[in-house]
């Protein structure tokens, strides 16, 4: 990865400048020297030896240009500051903008006076800048950051620049966002007062920890009182709150703000209701399928033609279309397997046909009642909802989107495959989203995570069935990248960024995931009881039977319609 580094300097040949960039080099590495002298200063930095080798970049008060768009963000700077304080400001303003979003670079000040040390501290706490040194002849000053008294240190031997572990109770403001497993605020009834868990939270309290820092919630806290990750995002970006304890999607540095490295790689998914058995009366309709009722009224054509055959041929028989062809009763008998008389005087082949065709309806009609009862008894599931288009054309099922969700859905370039819903997505705001997808309820879909399918999957274990599935023919994103939003400028960034390293080597971040959990169901926010009755033995009801009242209702119909047509026609004749 290349280094970066900025040195802004002025005139100052009596300084062994050339054993200090050695020592700068021995350190950390740079690259790059930056060279940043006011317009109006009479020093030609042309003439410096530098015998370092680095490329070098000068610029004045009037270039006023971010560097980290431009080159890496590894960087050391030396900086000059004369007798006149108004050029020293302008020279401060264009440090600031030139290394906007850049606080952990080095910095080194030549001064001409001591008396110059309170205004370099002053203006370095200001404008966050943690790693300075001052330069008077060939005296180093460090200056140590967050202390009220003393607050530069003579350098003798060792390193000119020391790391910043210790950042002496220095305030963080932040605010959960009560989304869990990120962050989850409860009261502790050992404790009396409240806490907060969650692997998003557990990460700033290592961080806070490791590092000496104060945090602070930015106001009072509601257990249970969820805010939108776009909300805090925004608070943060608008310097409200130092950083949240939530995460939001993965952006570049800009001058609202930075983002700390991807603390989850998470998928984004709509999870659906589960598939579930069809209702008694919908079994009927499974048997009698178009294969079935094909494969009747093949055979039945097959054997009446037969029949009519046999009598006009052996018997003498005329051939009737309608009682032998379209109407035959004993072939009817025998395709459901009822027994039927065989006539003494018909021929022998007649009589063996006709006991196929029996034997052929006791088979159909045993393989019928075998598959009724065993369908009547283990019902087939409905159709998974499996693909975006199935989510689409289930209009019973409603499709609930988190309203912060909005903003990352209208981020996405060209077609995607979840387009096919955006017309039926319901937005709704974060408490009111969290609370109707906690109802488990079977006719609604929701859009969720990885890490929060984690607490739909722990609900779910020790169900008999289970009410919501994930399909990866519903994933929004593979891989969607989660980080920290900072303010700009943030001093946090590399120390944070360097625990999220640490983190995710060691694996802290599963063990930190499934702690959460653990304390969710301990707290009772994840109940592991089923909530739903089910019923070993389901007697028949009256909706059970309802196609085959309709079957029978048909029927009766048929029968008294034909009934009347035979009583007219009698009457007529």
């Amino acid at each position: 990865m290349w280094t970066f580094s900025v040195l802004v300097l002025p005139l100052l040949v009596q300084l062994q400048l050339n054993e200090t960039l050695v020592k700068l080099e021995e350190e950390r590495p740079f690259r790059t020297l930056l060279i940043l002298k006011h317009s109006q200063n009479r020093e030609n930095f042309e003439t410096i030896p530098l015998k370092s080798g680095h490329p070098v970049l000068r610029i004045s008060e009037q270039d006023k240009y971010p560097l980290t768009f431009i080159y890496n963000n590894e960087m050391v700077a030396l900086i000059y500051i004369n007798r006149n304080m108004v050029r020293n400001i302008e020279l401060w303003l264009a440090l600031d903008k030139s290394l906007h979003n850049m606080r952990h670079v080095r910095l080194m000040f030549i001064i001409q006076e001591q008396k110059q040390l309170e205004f370099i501290a002053q203006m370095a706490e200001e404008m966050k800048f943690l790693h300075v040194v001052a330069i008077l002849g060939k005296t180093i000053y460090r200056l140590k950051p967050f202390c009220v008294q003393n607050r530069w240190q003579l350098v003798r031997d060792g390193f000119i620049y020391t790391k910043v572990n210790d950042y002496q109770g220095n305030l963080l403001l932040t605010l959960p966002d009560q989304f869990p497993p990120r962050s989850l605020v409860y009261y502790d009834k050992e404790r009396r007062h409240l806490q907060a868990t969650g692997y998003v939270t557990k990460l700033i309290e290592e961080f806070v920890r490791r590092y000496n820092i104060t945090m602070r919630w930015e106001r009072s806290i509601q257990p249970g009182r969820q805010l939108s990750l776009i909300l805090l995002r925004n608070m943060t970006l608008n310097q409200t709150i130092c950083l949240p304890l939530s995460l939001c999607g993965y952006e570049a540095p800009s001058e609202m703000g930075v983002f700390s490295y991807p603390y989850d790689f998470s998928k984004w998914f709509i999870m659906v209701p589960c598939a579930q058995e069809i209702p008694t009366a919908e079994v009927y309709i499974v048997i009698c399928s178009l294969k079935l009722l094909a494969v009747l009224i093949g055979c039945y054509f097959i054997f009446a033609l037969l029949d009519s055959c046999f009598g006009w041929l052996l018997l003498g028989k005329k051939f009737n279309w309608s009682s032998n062809l379209w109407f035959n009763e004993r072939l009817i008998a025998g395709m459901i397997g009822q027994s039927f008389k065989l006539n003494a005087h018909n021929m022998l082949s007649s009589r063996v046909t006709h006991a196929l065709l029996f034997l052929l309806g006791l088979v159909i009609s045993t393989l019928y009642a075998a598959h009724l009862k065993t369908l009547l008894t283990k019902r087939p599931s409905q159709r998974e909802i499996a693909t975006f288009q199935d989510l689409r054309d289930r209009h019973d099922v409603s499709i609930y989107f988190d309203e912060a969700e909005r903003f990352y859905l209208n981020m996405f370039d060209g077609a995607r495959p979840m387009d096919t819903i955006r017309s039926r997505i319901n937005y709704r705001q974060t408490k009111e989203f969290l609370a109707l997808r906690n109802r488990l309820n079977r006719s609604r879909a929701f859009s969720t995570s990885a890490g929060e399918w984690l607490i739909t999957a722990k609900r779910q274990e020790l169900l008999e069935k289970p009410f919501h599935c994930s399909h990866t023919g519903l994933i929004i994103g593979n891989f969607i990248l989660l980080s920290v939003p900072m303010q700009a400028n943030s001093i946090y960034e590399r120390p944070l960024n360097r625990l999220i390293h640490r983190v995710h080597t060691t694996g802290l971040l599963g063990h930190w995931k499934q702690q959460t959990l653990r304390k969710m169901t301990e707290l009772g926010e994840i109940s592991l009881k089923d909530p739903f009755h089910y019923k070993k033995f389901h007697e028949f009801k009256v909706a059970d039977l309802a196609w085959v009242g309709l079957c029978l209702m048909t029927g009766l119909m048929l029968g008294i319609i034909t009934f009347v047509i035979e009583i007219l026609f009698a009457r007529r004749s």
